[in-house]
Order: structure tokens, then C-alpha cells, then sequence
């Protein structure tokens, strides 16, 4: 059934008794749909609004979330730097105190037989040149 203007329906029309089942029949024919029509527009214009507030809130969050992850980067990167030079720092020190402890070590030899006399004055000059070359 078809809704009509006003103008275009009869006095007659406009008279007659209404019964249940032609008000079942307007409802499931013109009510039903339109109303299902309105709701989605409703739903459509609210979905959108929707969608721009959320994706409003994401890039927000977002952008707060890559600030975070590049501070943290960053404290992650100094956090290894600074633990990689001490590393570095403490080899190069044990390195240095193995070093004169080697060092003092053949000058010592070289002094012990110097003092007992073993070996020739040129095998000791030679040790003696080694000792405090190395």
C-alpha cells in the first residue's frame, strides 16, 4: 500500500473504518521501512561522527605512544653506550696493570741474574733490552 497525499485521497476514502489487519498492513508496508530508514541514517551519521572521535583519540595515543617508545629507545641506547665504555675502560685498565705486572716481572729476572752472575754480560744486556722493550 502506498501512502498518498492528503489532496489525492476521496472524502469517502478518508471515511472509511479502519480495521487491523489495513494498520498491519501501513505498518509492515510504510512504517516499518521508513522507520528502519531513519534509523539508518541515524546510525550512519552518528557511525561517522564516531569514527572521527575514535580516530582522533588513536592519533593522539599514537603520537604519545611513538614519543614513549622513542624515549625509551633512547635511554636503551645511552643505558648500552655508557655500560660499553665502562666495559672498555675496565679491559684496557686490567690490560695496563697485567702489562707492569710483566714488565716488573722480567726487569726482576733480569736484576736476579745480573746480582748471581748467570749468563755473559751480552746475553744480560740482551734480556735487559728485551725486558724494557716489552
Amino acid at each position: 500500500m502506498m501512502a498518498k497525499n492528503k489532496k489525492d485521497i476521496k472524502k469517502e476514502e478518508l471515511d472509511k473504518v479502519v480495521t487491523l489487519s489495513v494498520l498491519f498492513e501501513f505498518t509492515d508496508q510504510v512504517l516499518i521501512p521508513r522507520m528502519a530508514d531513519l534509523m539508518d541514517v541515524k546510525i550512519n551519521e552518528n557511525l561517522g561522527v564516531f569514527k572521527e572521535e575514535i580516530n582522533e583519540k588513536f592519533e593522539g595515543f599514537e603520537k604519545k605512544m611513538n614519543k614513549k617508545f622513542a624515549n625509551h629507545e633512547y635511554n636503551m641506547k645511552t643505558y648500552i653506550d655508557e655500560k660499553l665504555a665502562d666495559y672498555t675502560s675496565e679491559i684496557f685498565s686490567r690490560l695496563a696493570k697485567k702489562e707492569k705486572k710483566e714488565s716488573d716481572f722480567r726487569k726482576t729476572v733480569v736484576n736476579i741474574l745480573k746480582k748471581h752472575n748467570i749468563g755473559t754480560e751480552k746475553e744480560l744486556a740482551y734480556l735487559k733490552g728485551l725486558a724494557e722493550a716489552i
